[in-house]
């Protein structure tokens, strides 16, 4: 049954094909896909039976199954199965899959009477040490993250399945 077909697509994230140069497997490395990436592999998309054409889509695939794919799915199928055809919806612009920051701060010594605070020597004043402040980062992008998060092991490999309802209206 079409409705139930799918294509799956396996692979690793490279920074030089030639030299089979993987990427950094760091935190702050922000190397992923965008969202529905995946269909961006492909020119165009056919289904034929029996060599006749059912349903096809002639260019730029990446963008119209986004645009179904923005139509069709809710927040939380993007937070279910979408991430398992790396669709998987921005919520912030800057790819950013940190969701929380620490922030260095300059420690004040604070002055705990009114006569110290007085003495111009003795105010409050930031010191040479510096304190670690934790945070939201209010770029975090949680549709990026789990798109990053999809990429496993040091060769940043990868593995999806995308649903052939996903592609063709027919299905």
């Amino acid at each position: 049954m079409p409705c139930e077909a799918f294509i799956e697509i396996e692979g690793e994230l490279v920074t030089n094909v030639a030299a089979d140069t993987p990427y950094a497997n760091e935190a702050n490395v922000r190397v992923g896909f965008v969202n529905n990436g995946i269909m961006a592999l492909f020119e165009s998309a056919r289904y034929l039976i029996d060599g006749k054409e059912i349903e096809s889509i002639d260019r730029e695939v990446d963008v119209a199954t986004t645009i179904i794919g923005l139509a069709r799915y809710s927040d939380d199928y993007t937070r279910s199965a979408g991430p398992s055809m790396m669709f998987a919806k921005d919520n912030s612009n800057p790819p950013d899959n940190l969701q929380y920051m620490k922030v260095l701060t300059p420690q004040v010594t604070l002055v705990a009477d009114q006569q110290e605070a007085a003495n111009p020597e003795r105010r409050a004043r930031p010191g040479a040490a510096f304190g670690i402040r934790g945070g939201v980062n209010g770029n975090f992008n949680l549709g990026f993250a789990t798109r990053k998060g999809a990429l496993q092991g040091q060769r940043r490999q990868f593995s999806c399945a995308i649903p052939l309802h996903h592609i063709f209206g027919f299905c």
